[in-house]
């Protein structure tokens, strides 16, 4: 039986950590004034985890290590290559012993702790596969695979069929450099070239893997409770109703994870997810962070409905709102 050890770096550089500027909001430790760190709760490897899980006897974990750094009171390491290391030694993580390490990084503020995971868990786990996924691996392989040797592969886009393809290959390397929905050196080398798999009914998903992650540690989010009309809503959780954006914006690179085409979970499902989050997690306030939220605004009404007949509330993050008032604007 595998198992995966999924590993989020911290958003944030540690110079911009330990060093913050002072026009940016920091927080303050027993050990001084130190960046803020963002908790955004992982929902692709929730995703992930619950996708493999439901095929496979796979057993799952997670270091967030922007929920570590948030919890830590002191903190005293000249570099994140060091605490990394040393939180990834401790005995917790070596006694479970991955067979598969998973380095999920969304944005590029995060790839030179990416860079430092890897080299970490290639000394402390010398044997285990160690992979990365989401937008940075998916569009930065050529400058990954220069600045480091310690990965077997990267994954192209999403990542659920790829994963679950791993986890049932009886010789993973080999599955890997055969694969063209995984990135590795000599696939490169060879000139090869890389395709998506997407799940086009994304209610093949299960409903997401929360058992992984203390969800306590993300319900105050610095990003969220910014905002006054959230921050008296500590029962907020973030979801996904679908992936994809039709749109061509020069400053997105999401369309190279999720692609251009809309997909979407049903509207029996988008119930089915709202009313568990609220009757098993005391889910008060819903956080969308669809791509494009609105690319079918009947749906996206019937949604808000669900959301007001399970007297909850709703927020989304602002790339969708955008899109409405470049859509208006290009009427006028």
């Amino acid at each position: 039986m595998d198992k995966i050890l999924f590993i989020v770096p911290p958003n944030i550089k540690y110079e911009d950590f330990v060093n913050p500027p002072d026009n940016v909001k920091m927080v303050s430790k027993k050990s001084g004034n130190f960046g803020t760190v963002i908790t955004d709760m992982p929902l692709g490897v929730l995703s992930l985890s619950a996708y493999v899980k439901k095929f496979t006897t796979t057993q799952t974990r997670l270091v967030d290590f922007n929920i570590v750094l948030n919890k830590l009171e002191n903190f005293g390491f000249p570099s994140f290559a060091e605490f990394f290391h040393d939180v990834l030694s401790a005995p917790k993580w070596k006694g479970y012993a991955p067979s598969i390490i998973c380095i999920s990084v969304l944005f590029t503020p995060s790839y030179q702790n990416m860079l430092d995971i890897a080299e970490c868990c290639r000394d402390i786990f010398p044997i285990t596969v160690i992979v990365a996924g989401g937008g940075v691996p998916t569009n930065m392989y050529n400058e990954i695979f220069r600045d480091s040797t310690c990965f077997d592969a990267l994954c192209y886009g999403e990542g659920e069929k790829p994963l679950l393809g791993l986890v049932e290959a009886d010789d993973k390397l080999q599955h890997l450099e055969e694969n063209p929905l995984w990135i590795t050196r000599r696939e490169i080398e060879r000139g090869q070239s890389f395709k998506h798999d997407f799940i086009e009914n994304l209610d093949e998903i299960p409903f997401y893997d929360f058992d992984v992650v203390e969800i306590d540690e993300y319900r105050l989010n610095p990003t969220i409770s910014a905002y006054p009309s959230i921050r008296r809503k500590k029962h907020n959780f973030p979801v996904m109703t679908s992936r994809g954006c039709v749109h061509r914006c020069c400053f997105c690179s999401s369309h190279t994870v999720h692609g251009r085409k809309m997909r979407y979970h049903s509207i029996t499902r988008v119930r089915e997810d709202f009313k568990r989050l609220r009757d098993q997690y005391g889910v008060e306030t819903i956080i969308f962070q669809d791509d494009h939220f609105m690319a079918n605004k009947q749906r996206a009404f019937e949604i808000i409905d669900i959301v007001k007949e399970l007297q909850m509330t709703a927020f989304s993050q602002i790339h969708w709102l955008c899109m409405l008032l470049t859509e208006k604007y290009l009427r006028l």
